[in-house]
């Protein structure tokens, strides 16, 4: 017998203990006898006793807490990986648009702040009639029949200047006319001047983001000048709402404005936004392009449990984290999430960062601002120009092939890692991945803290 690497053991508040395996999908509160069981194996004891007869082994291996050997566990594994890459690659394309490089706002902890690009460029009508050139044959070519759906982004996609009014519309008439989805990313500024355009368009939702309540949000979210955007902001935020467009107003969270939450949910109750079609997430933040993965640690999770308990208000706000939305499946159906072979969309094959300078690239963490040897997907300007050899890198990595990741007993909590850090650290796209510092075994335990009474509530686990 063989005790799966995957296993882990978590410590509940009571003498019962969980065990969860992200490659079978199994969670279960258990007694201490069952752990002992399972330890018993491990060390190679006898297992010939009443705990098997009574059909505990044959629970276990039924459970995937334990296999008949390490090469069955393996070829779980390769399996998964397998049926999550045949599930994605039907998923249709999304296609975030860098409409600049621009941005008329200096945030406190902004990536982007040091780029060297030109920005005052901003896409012209021959990029983008490129642009979408490029766009219809990669749909095309993958056969998905769903309309793809394609994001402004930036720099700031909705800057108030003449070139890039012309630009945004130049591209939502197109996403109209090839029947694209479309939305956007924006720091909300000139969303009040937007709006029309934004809903004679049909655009399905905006991205906005708000750090906190006035006094929060404006010492972090600033114009170049130092002047905070907090009115600007909820001012479009009201526009956009009343054109009936659909809001998710983005919290960026770290230990500085935590306990700015509960004025923010007030604030968003008052004004009315949930019941006008306003979502509010809650997000990591990140100053350094490496750390692309801005999962909070424990000491950030513990502060954001703790204000969700003393102030139910802000349960509105969802935490959409990774091991958040994990414990969330747990509750809401019984079990956990299908184990994740690949970290982000930018290695499931349908995620394309187009860039202003005509660029294509798989994440949109990646512009021409980056350095990378074979980040690049190719080209949609001045031609079309695709790496076949550089997609087939990308979408090919996951937890099986990464050599690193089949031996992690957290890989199906993490895909694989950041493969934009990665290579930001000189890995290769191969078989360099960088573990994730946010996914540990002590960040689980510390979600799963907050969530265990009401899994145990639910009692289907």
């Amino acid at each position: 017998m063989y005790v799966s690497k995957y296993n882990l053991i978590l410590d509940t508040p009571e003498e019962k203990k969980v065990i969860l395996n992200p490659l079978s999908g199994a969670i279960d509160i258990v007694d201490e006898e069952v752990i002992q069981f399972i330890n018993q194996v491990r060390t190679n004891k006898n297992i010939q006793s009443a705990e098997s007869e009574s059909g505990l082994l044959e629970e276990c291996l039924k459970r995937g807490y334990l296999f008949h050997d390490q090469t069955e566990e393996t070829e779980k594994l390769k399996q998964a990986a397998e049926t999550w890459c045949n599930m994605v690659k039907n998923l249709t394309e999304h296609f975030m648009v860098y409409v600049t490089f621009a941005c008329n706002l200096k945030c406190t902890y902004c990536f982007q702040k040091d780029t060297a690009q030109d920005k005052s460029f901003v896409m012209n009508k021959e990029i983008i009639g490129s642009l979408f050139k490029a766009t219809n044959f990669i749909h095309e070519e993958r056969g998905t029949k769903e309309s793809p759906c394609l994001t402004l982004f930036g720099g700031e996609p909705l800057m108030k200047r003449k070139s890039q009014v012309e630009a945004v519309e130049e591209i939502l008439r197109n996403c109209r006319e090839n029947d694209y989805r479309v939305d956007a990313v924006t720091n909300g500024v000139g969303l009040s001047f937007y709006c029309d355009m934004l809903s004679r368009y049909n655009v399905e939702c905006i991205q906005v983001t708000l750090d906190g309540p006035k006094e929060v949000h404006d010492k972090r979210r600033i114009f170049a000048n130092g002047k905070g955007t907090f009115d600007r902001i909820t001012k479009g935020i009201d526009d956009v709402l009343e054109k009936g467009i659909p809001v998710i107003i983005r919290v960026n969270i770290d230990e500085m404005n935590i306990k700015g939450l509960p004025g923010l949910a007030r604030f968003i109750t008052e004004k009315g936004w949930p019941d006008k079609g306003a979502k509010v997430k809650l997000c990591g933040a990140s100053e350094e392009m490496e750390q692309c993965f801005n999962e909070p640690d424990s000491r950030t999770y513990k502060k954001v449990f703790q204000v969700y308990n003393a102030h139910p208000e802000t349960k509105m706000m969802l935490l959409n984290l990774r091991l958040p939305r994990i414990f969330e499946t747990v509750v809401k159906h019984g079990k956990m999430p299908f184990p994740r072979a690949q970290f982000c969309w930018s290695t499931s094959g349908f995620s394309y960062s187009l860039d202003l300078l005509g660029n294509i690239f798989p994440c949109c963490c990646i512009n021409a601002c980056c350095d990378f040897d074979g980040a690049r997907y190719g080209t949609f300007y001045p031609e079309l120009k695709l790496d076949r050899d550089t997609l087939e890198a990308w979408h090919s990595r996951n937890i099986f092939s990464l050599p690193q990741c089949r031996d992690c007993e957290i890989a199906p909590f993490c895909g694989g890692g950041c493969t934009r850090t990665a290579l930001h650290f000189g890995r290769t796209l191969r078989e360099g991945a960088i573990c994730p510092l946010a996914i540990t075994e002590k960040e689980i335990q510390t979600v799963f803290n907050y969530y265990y009474p009401q899994l145990k509530e639910r009692a289907g686990i």
